[in-house]
């Protein structure tokens, strides 16, 4: 009986292996070069950018370095750059991490834009 719950479970994870790889509900990400400037004592991830009707959705992580007591980082700011570097749109969105504990603590944000990315663009994500 065991046996027969850990196969009925392993089957169920393949059947399901497709549709949990999908990041953003099948919405496919924007083939459009992304970096991250991160604030000593964090880890920025590069924004993922999905297309929207009305422009761009980025979505991305910042984490706290455990034992991090330096200056807290509360903005994200994401610049929207043509292909010889010149700022195109700005945008920031605030971010919040527990600040009465230095454990490692992570957050996560979401902007909407209106920007339209070429494949050249570049979008940069910068921790305030």
């Amino acid at each position: 009986m065991q046996r027969a719950v850990v196969l009925a479970a392993a089957l169920f994870a393949t059947a399901a292996a497709p549709a949990l790889a999908q990041p953003y509900g099948g919405a496919r990400l924007l083939p459009v070069r992304s970096e991250a400037q991160p604030r000593h004592g964090y880890q920025l991830a590069k924004p993922d950018l999905v297309a929207t009707a009305a422009g761009v959705r980025a979505h991305g992580t910042i984490c706290r370095r455990a034992g991090h007591v330096g200056a807290p980082v509360r903005m994200i700011r994401l610049q929207h750059l043509d292909p010889t570097g010149r700022v195109l749109g700005a945008v920031q969105v605030r971010v919040d991490f527990d600040s009465l504990r230095r454990s490692a603590s992570c957050s996560a944000y979401d902007l909407a834009t209106a920007w339209t990315l070429s494949p050249a663009d570049t979008v940069r994500a910068t921790a305030l």
